[in-house]
């Protein structure tokens, strides 16, 4: 996992809670160091948390790290500088590709409701068993037919017996601004980049998608994520 997110994490928290109660458990076993920790902070963090617990941290595929020797420190944070090195390059390569996927028109993450994964990577599908009742409350929001409550009402007693969760407000308000509808992509974070056409097949209008913008914002005592 990456920096930053390996103090809390479930499966590691898990871990702990069962060696707190199994006093018996005394080694950790890994087979090489950047399958246990890819941040070097963390890994020590580890390291110490588990020591205190009395279990030992241990390397299958190199031995000369399981020791306390000055030596053997010295050669585990090399090993983890590697790693940390290692997931860094990882993490920009995916970076730079998402990025450049979406300068494309190419979507590279998970389709919204409505869509589908295509035969080409990256260019999402109608899905022929959501894209009418999605297409129906965007316009029916957009042009003030329903207030949000009443659409989602109207989508949940669609895609419910279908299989499909019911929707909260605040999911499907997060999902209606969204301009992929209307075919612009935009996502923040590391990538932070923008598409103004995206290959994908449209929904709405820009004038619809902008009505719905409008919508939103006159709600009262909501706080809606703006996503443009």
């Amino acid at each position: 996992s990456k920096a930053g997110n390996n103090i809390r994490r479930k499966d590691l928290m898990e871990m702990l809670t069962y060696v707190r109660q199994h006093k018996s458990v005394k080694y950790l076993i890994i087979d090489e160091v950047d399958r246990f920790m890819r941040s070097l902070d963390e890994m020590f963090y580890w390291k110490v948390v588990l020591k205190d617990l009395g279990v030992s941290l241990w390397f299958a595929s190199n031995p000369e790290l399981n020791d306390d020797s000055a030596q053997a420190k010295l050669l585990l944070s090399l090993d983890g500088y590697k790693a940390e090195g290692s997931n860094e390059e990882r993490q920009r390569k995916s970076i730079q590709g998402h990025k450049a996927a979406i300068r494309e028109g190419r979507y590279t993450f998970p389709p919204l409701p409505g869509y589908m994964k295509g035969n080409k990577p990256g260019i999402h599908v109608l899905n022929p068993l959501y894209s009418d009742i999605w297409q129906s409350v965007l316009k029916d929001v957009a042009s003030r037919l329903y207030t949000p409550s009443s659409a989602l009402k109207r989508l949940n007693s669609y895609i419910v017996p279908l299989g499909k969760p019911a929707l909260k407000i605040d999911k499907f308000n997060h999902f209606i601004a969204n301009p992929f509808y209307c075919g612009t992509i935009v996502v923040g974070g590391q990538i932070n980049e923008r598409c103004e056409k995206g290959l994908h097949p449209t929904l709405i209008t820009r004038a619809e998608h902008e009505s719905i913008l409008e919508v939103l914002a006159l709600r009262p005592n909501r706080q809606i994520r703006k996503l443009q």
